[in-house]
């Protein structure tokens, strides 16, 4: 898609949280990640959301990303859901339970 609007030029180094998006001179977003500098100098947008975080680390260079505003309540919905469904995978996991399918070998 088109590139980020540019509004000024670089700014003092700031704390990079994940999922940071800093935009660059030619405004191909850039999402800062685990393996992210600790600060940047470039804008920083937008955030892309605690719940998302996952799912971008998942993409691919040269992937298509679109993104979203969402409200903070939306975030927090969206973070709250995706830890029930990690404690929901979690259970499967649980001593004693095999729900998961265990196909390896048992020695």
């Amino acid at each position: 898609g088109p590139g980020l609007p540019r509004s000024g030029g670089e700014i003092g180094s700031i704390g990079l949280p994940a999922g940071a998006i800093q935009a660059p001179h030619d405004g191909s977003p850039i999402v800062a990640l685990a393996d992210r500098p600790v600060t940047g100098g470039y804008p920083v947008p937008a955030l892309v959301i605690g719940a998302d975080v996952g799912r971008v680390a998942r993409l691919r260079a040269g992937d298509e990303l679109r993104f979203a505003w969402v409200s903070v309540d939306e975030a927090r919905e969206a973070f709250r859901q995706a830890e029930e469904e990690l404690a929901d995978l979690q259970t499967l996991d649980a001593p004693g339970t095999d729900e998961l399918g265990w196909a390896g070998s048992h020695r």
